[in-house]
Parts: structure tokens; sequence; C-alpha cells
């Protein structure tokens, strides 16, 4: 399965289509309890498509990507077998399947085997900023609270990536920002990020 070459700027990955089904939780006592989330009839694909996956050939300018990295993808470029565009292999009775698509920014992250995340093709990790709502009339309970859509706090930022760097405040695009979900190691995380060309500029202050 992973006699495959990449050629003209693309990416070859390995992935396992049930990687977000498992979910390991803490019980009663501490004793850790599996749960299969049943999460192929969710509706929203971002939450129920798998984003990670393994390279098993690089052919594009971002050389840096070696073969074994763990990534973070876009979650349409993993969903499933034959009737998905960038699918070149698939194993229903494993759900591992083999994908090949253009090495771009929808490759956001590279994934350490400690499970942090390195922005990777020009993309921006960063965290949403509370919109703090105030008055002295009203009291705004924290359920109703709500966060920018025009404006984050970096946390890490891609080599390609000039003039911005972490803990800038930056001004994007409205409603750029954009959750990764991904598991690992059976339990759920997610992480926002923001792709360069959305940044309209660092702001001196919020």
């Amino acid at each position: 399965m992973d006699n495959f070459k990449a050629i003209r700027g693309k990416v070859i990955v390995k992935s396992y289509t049930n990687q977000k089904e498992a979910l390991m939780i803490k019980g009663e006592g501490g004793k850790m309890i599996e749960l299969w989330m049943g999460r192929q009839y969710d509706e929203n694909n971002r939450r129920k498509n798998p984003t990670l996956c393994e390279v098993v050939d690089n052919n594009s300018k971002y050389d840096y990507i070696k073969t074994g990295d763990l990534l973070l993808v876009h979650h349409n470029y993993l969903s499933g077998g034959e009737d998905n565009p960038f699918c070149l292999e698939y194993n229903p009775q494993t759900g591992v399947g083999i994908y090949s698509f253009l090495a771009s920014n929808n490759i956001f992250c590279i994934l350490k085997k400690d499970g942090t995340v390195e922005p990777v093709c020009e993309n921006i990790l960063a965290e949403r900023l509370p919109n703090a709502i105030t008055s002295s009339l009203i009291i705004i309970p924290d359920t109703v609270k709500q966060e920018h859509e025009d404006r984050v706090k970096v946390l890490a930022v891609a080599s390609e990536v000039e003039g911005i760097k972490s803990g800038d405040i930056i001004a994007i695009l409205n409603k750029a920002d954009y959750e990764i979900c991904y598991s690992w190691e059976k339990e759920d995380y997610s992480v926002i990020k923001i792709f360069m060309e959305d940044v309209i500029g660092v702001l001196a202050e919020v």
C-alpha cells in the first residue's frame, strides 16, 4: 500500500478513516473507558471526517515535510474510498486509505510525537479573542459572551510567514479562522488556523 511516488507538486499520505470514532474517557475511580462515538452519523464534516494522516511521499516545494511525518489536513481530503477523488487505494476491511493531493495551505500542521502541532505551508495557529461586552446596566452571562470574528492572537507561524510572530494580535478577514478537529491517542483536540493570505494586518492594540 506504500508503493506510491508523488509527482508534480503533490503529497501522498496514508490515513485511517475511523480515527475519530474511538474516544477514551475517565470513568468512576479513574478507570479509563473506551467509547465508540458514532461520528459517521454527524452532519458536520469537519467533526466527522478524518484530518490526520502519515506522509508516504512528498514532491512539493515544502521539502521540510518528510516521509513518516504526521500531518493535519483539510477534512475533505481523507473521507472514505471510491467516492473520494483524492483516493488512490482503500481497504474497507481495515479502513486504511492512500490519498494524493496537491501540497498547499490546506496542509495545516505537522503533529509531533508528543502531541504538539507545528504550522506549515503558510499557515498560522491562533486562539480566538473574547469580544468584551460592557454595560453599567446589564450583567452579561458567560453563556452569551462572544468571540471576535475578525481578529485572533497568534500562537505560532509557519516558516513562510513573514512580519507576524507569536503573541501578535492580527486582523483577519471576517470568519477566516478555521477550527481543525482531530483525534490523537484516542482523545479529541482542536486548534484554530488562519491562512496567511487572509491576514489583513497586525493590530497595535485590541
